[in-house]
């Protein structure tokens, strides 16, 4: 099993001497990709404006949500090629993505394309300093039929305190951004994708777990009622 806290851009910087040290730049294009039944395949696009070369790796996983954070596992549904890429400075390369599988898609399938810049191995040599950054674009089938994103809000609390739920009853994901409860911030930006027929799950402070939710979606702006579960 693969578990990544957070499904956005990570840049991770390991450094022995950590001042002047940069992360390069990877372009991506698009940071999302959503491809409709009877579709099966799709084109992501990587270029390097770094005045060095870069190496990237490149995978898919099968993303779900497990208690409440994102799970992601190795698939053979869908495949990418290339596995790896040199770009050289001012290069690119395109990645295509196929959904291999015969069965047909029902309601909404969901991926994580995981591209890797790999450190430069002269840069650790020499200065003792290696930076990588990871880009994870969510990718989805879609069934023409799949229902739209349905939330339900609810507070649950156990020994580890007091956590927000929202748990999505349609086939179809809930992006959501800009998160707060009663007033309370949870999440400036993105706070993560409620995957249809899944739920996530949020930790707050006790003291704000009363009130309404808010956030922005795809679909518009939520203001919703919360119920708790114990």
């Amino acid at each position: 099993m693969i578990n990544w806290i957070r499904a956005s851009l990570l840049v991770f910087a390991y450094s022995s001497a950590a001042v002047g040290a940069r992360a390069d730049t990877l372009g991506v294009s698009p940071v999302r990709v959503d491809v409709a039944a009877p579709g099966n395949s799709a084109e992501v696009h990587i270029e390097n404006p770094d005045p060095k070369p870069m190496n990237v790796q490149i995978r898919l996983f099968k993303w779900s949500l497990v208690n409440g954070a994102d799970d992601y596992q190795d698939t053979e549904d869908v495949v990418v090629t290339p596995p790896v890429a040199e770009l050289q400075s001012g290069g690119s390369a395109t990645i295509r993505i196929v959904r291999t599988s015969s069965a047909p898609v029902s309601g909404e399938e969901s991926y994580r394309l995981v591209i890797d810049q790999l450190p430069d191995a002269n840069r650790i040599v020499n200065m003792g300093v290696t930076i990588s950054a990871r880009y994870t674009i969510p990718v989805f089938f879609v069934d023409g039929d799949a229902s739209q994103p349905r939330l339900r809000w609810w507070v649950r609390r156990g020994e580890g305190g007091a956590v927000l739920v929202a748990t999505n009853d349609s086939d179809k994901h809930a992006r959501i951004a800009n998160l707060k409860i009663g007033g309370a911030t949870i999440a400036r930006g993105l706070a993560g994708y409620v995957l249809g027929h899944a739920e996530r799950a949020w930790p707050i402070r006790s003291s704000a777990a009363r009130g309404r939710v808010t956030a922005d979606t795809d679909a518009g702006r939520i203001d919703a009622q919360v119920g708790r579960k114990e």
